[in-house]
């Protein structure tokens, strides 16, 4: 190996014997220029502010792509930001979560997208879905709805009891959830539909053996379940949404 400086523009050379420089330092840029690979330790790291790789086609909005041995280059693909960061594509395909034909891509509130059903007639699939029910069993004197959606915050935080549109809205959304769901729970209903105590056990305040009525889930995967009163002393999990 030989250390050499060049007189006319100072420039540090190192070169083999008999072979051509393999890596010059610019004295006036401070331009590190290297003649084939540099190689870069497994445990090491390249550090810049700024970075330019001037092989290949560079061009504005292009994105470097790799091939199979990781080598990299300039392309335009079907994809280019430009330098507002704007994203344009000639096609995309999302995979993950559970796509379908005719779902939408629907973003929480972190702007995290999944697939989702769209909505129609009586519910939108981004409302509250079915998440499942309570790991215990109760019967309907629970002190009120607010201690109800207590006790599905604790099976899943920021869930609350289900209502009856809300189960059937989920199954017309296809969650994972209700797909998977099994079983008889409770559900709110709100006020009566005919002339008897059928108001979620009167605001689940009472377990009367009669008399008294709450309305319960029977979930089937394949026909989508039924819904159904029932007396308020028996005893049943919770359906629990969010």
């Amino acid at each position: 190996w030989f250390l050499g400086i060049n007189a006319t523009d100072d420039t540090l050379h190192f070169w083999r014997n008999g072979a051509s420089d393999t890596l010059t330092v610019n004295n006036a840029t401070g331009d590190v220029t290297v003649a084939n690979n540099l190689t870069v330790a497994p445990a090491g790291k390249l550090v810049a502010t700024s970075l330019q790789l001037l092989g290949g086609t560079p061009g504005a909005g292009k994105v470097l792509q790799s091939d199979a041995s990781g080598n990299m280059s300039w392309s335009a693909g079907a994809v280019n930001v430009d330098a507002a960061g704007k994203l344009t594509v000639a096609g995309l395909q999302v995979t993950g979560g559970t796509p379908g034909a005719g779902k939408v891509l629907t973003s929480d509130a972190s702007g995290n997208a999944t697939w989702a059903a769209p909505g129609a007639g009586g519910g939108s699939c981004s409302n509250r879905q079915y998440v499942g029910m309570t790991a215990a069993t109760y019967d309907g004197s629970r002190g009120g709805y607010v201690n109800v959606d207590a006790l599905c915050n604790t099976f899943s935080a920021g869930s609350k009891a289900c209502s009856a549109e809300e189960v059937m809205n989920s199954y017309k959304c296809g969650g994972a959830a209700i797909g998977a769901a099994s079983g008889s729970a409770w559900v709110n209903a709100g006020p009566p539909g005919f002339t008897a105590l059928g108001n979620d056990c009167d605001g689940w305040t009472t377990n009367a053996a009669s008399g008294a009525y709450g309305r319960y889930w029977t979930f089937v995967a394949a026909t989508g379940g039924k819904g159904a009163l029932i007396n308020c002393n028996n005893a049943l999990k919770y359906a629990c949404c969010k």
